[in-house]
């Protein structure tokens, strides 16, 4: 519901399902849903059962990573949690 709320776009939940580490479940779930938006809720709904840790912080990562900074932000602050910096760069000594 919240990355529906935040317009995470639909026809990237196979981008989604790469960043969640969950990738193999992409052949089932276009078996059993016949829209994108389907698609998009059953990828949350089996990664939710199979995760475990801080799930928001998961999420929001993996929204980052399909290039999707302004969604990953509102889902952020929608749910009190802190957007991770990406792209930090190691220091060499």
């Amino acid at each position: 519901f919240e990355l529906q709320k935040a317009k995470f776009p639909s026809h990237k939940w196979k981008l989604l399902a790469t960043g969640l580490r969950v990738a193999s479940l992409v052949p089932n779930i276009e078996a059993s849903c016949r829209d994108l938006a389907s698609m998009l809720q059953e990828l949350i709904y089996r990664w939710v059962g199979s995760t475990t840790g801080n799930q928001w912080v998961m999420l929001i990562d993996a929204v980052v990573m399909c290039d999707e900074p302004a969604v990953a932000q509102e889902l952020a602050t929608a749910v009190g949690c802190p957007l991770a910096r990406s792209g930090t760069t190691t220091q060499h000594v």
